[in-house]
């Protein structure tokens, strides 16, 4: 991206991202990518207050995206190496929140030993994110948060599949569909994180551009994966209540997002 410094100085970050730097204001490194972070943010306190539940894996899990959204913000809005790490690092131990929390609910894995696998996969991984630069810390962090990713994404369709079968009864259609609509927003996410990774100059609208204006991909894809994230995170919060024995209603509510409607324990 163009050399352009800001309030911040040089980017240390071990990426640049697409949108032009500074060109917005002053003090804001990527604008469009800062603003749009705060809707991860959002997603993660929308999720807390709607959840309706007393289990503290679920607020972490909900708390932790919020963190994701701060560190977001605080990355995009200065290019520096310790904030990126507010941001991804936050990624690793959300998503590890969310396999604790459905390895709880569905395999009864409350273990010390399995809590402490997760830690240490924890670490691991906070270890390869924190300590390397450049193109390598950029490798080592997405095949770290990839490998946790695709995890969550396996536990997420058999929790999806025992919605459908076992736990039929006890949900509404807008839970079984849950996993589907999340997929959809975060396939798109995906797509759009791509495009803007790989094919920036194609797509910048600068010289070797082939469209004459920049769609901002990268913010779009904070946005999608934000919509994506919600369907996925009360789809966790749905299991683990038909799991425990109640029954579940949702509601869609602000931007046609997923709500606990209402829940109540059945025999």
């Amino acid at each position: 991206m163009a050399p352009t410094i800001g309030f911040w100085g040089p980017v240390t970050a071990s990426v640049d991202w697409c949108e032009e730097n500074y060109v917005k204001s002053y003090y804001i490194a990527e604008f469009y990518n800062t603003i749009s972070s705060l809707v991860i943010f959002l997603v993660g306190e929308y999720g807390a207050r709607k959840a309706k539940s007393d289990r503290l894996a679920i607020n972490l899990m909900f708390r932790a995206i919020s963190l994701v959204g701060i560190g977001s913000v605080l990355f995009h809005c200065t290019l520096k190496q310790p904030m990126q790490m507010f941001d991804e690092i936050p990624m690793l131990w959300s998503a590890i929140t969310i396999l604790y929390t459905l390895s709880n609910s569905r395999y009864k894995l409350d273990q010390l030993w399995f809590k402490a696998a997760l830690i240490a996969v924890g670490l691991l991984s906070t270890f390869l994110t924190a300590f390397f630069r450049g193109s390598t810390q950029f490798l080592l962090f997405h095949i770290s948060f990839g490998s946790l990713e695709i995890s969550g994404f396996v536990l997420l369709y058999l929790a999806k599949a025992d919605l459908l079968s076992k736990f039929a009864s006890k949900c509404d259609s807008i839970s079984k569909n849950l996993f589907s609509n999340g997929l959809k927003w975060y396939g798109l996410a995906v797509i759009c994180w791509l495009i803007d990774t790989f094919f920036c100059k194609y797509i910048n609208a600068g010289p070797q551009s082939i469209i004459p204006v920049y769609f901002q991909l990268h913010a779009l894809w904070h946005i999608f994966v934000s919509f994506g994230l919600v369907n996925f995170v009360v789809l966790v919060v749905v299991y683990c209540k038909v799991n425990s024995g109640e029954s579940v209603r949702l509601k869609l509510g602000l931007l046609g997002l997923p709500e606990i409607s209402n829940s109540k324990r059945y025999e």
